[in-house]
């Protein structure tokens, strides 16, 4: 069964507390399911495994009431859990890494916030990787725009300039794996 870490939830929330007006929270609260509702009534626990449907589930219930609900605002929330993660536990190696070096360490840390299928990096030339998500069981477009955000983020926070980072197969769109292209200079 495809789960998803709490600790990859709590920083959805941690947005709208932050980055949102009163009463936002609120509203993209009701646009989930009762399930989950009771799930986030009770709360999240950064140690605790979730089904991944929750994943799916708040990333488009935060772009619906914050955006046009054509998901384009997911990628920025996966921008903000790359940047919690530059304030929290990983900041050691933000600051000490090159964006060569943080990138290839996705794999490792992958597995610590999904059990859906896993991330195989691929270096297709100096500063360019090519980035797959291969054998999810569960494929959701909200998760790929999730990565990324995170995936560009990731890289500028680690020194990357003028980096460009896009989803070029999806299995929504019928590819075997979701793959996106990432370089920076």
């Amino acid at each position: 069964m495809a789960q998803i870490k709490g600790s990859a939830l709590v920083p959805r929330f941690k947005y709208l507390d932050e980055k949102t007006s009163p009463g936002i929270k609120e509203k993209v609260i009701s646009e989930l399911s009762e399930r989950f509702q009771e799930v986030v009534e009770r709360s999240i626990f950064v140690g605790r495994w979730y089904p991944f449907e929750y994943y799916v589930e708040i990333n488009r219930a935060m772009d619906k009431v914050l955006g046009k609900g054509d998901l384009s605002m997911i990628p920025s929330f996966g921008a903000y859990s790359a940047d919690q993660a530059f304030t929290g536990v990983y900041k050691f190696f933000y600051k000490l890494g090159s964006p060569d070096f943080i990138i290839t360490r996705a794999t490792k840390v992958w597995n610590q916030y999904f059990q859906n299928g896993c991330l195989v990096i691929e270096k297709i030339g100096k500063k360019r990787r090519r980035l797959e998500m291969r054998d999810v069981e569960i494929s959701a477009e909200e998760h790929c725009l999730s990565v990324l955000g995170w995936v560009k983020r990731t890289l500028e926070l680690s020194g990357g300039k003028n980096v460009k980072a896009q989803i070029t197969q999806c299995r929504q769109q019928g590819a075997t794996a979701c793959e996106i292209l990432a370089g920076w200079e």
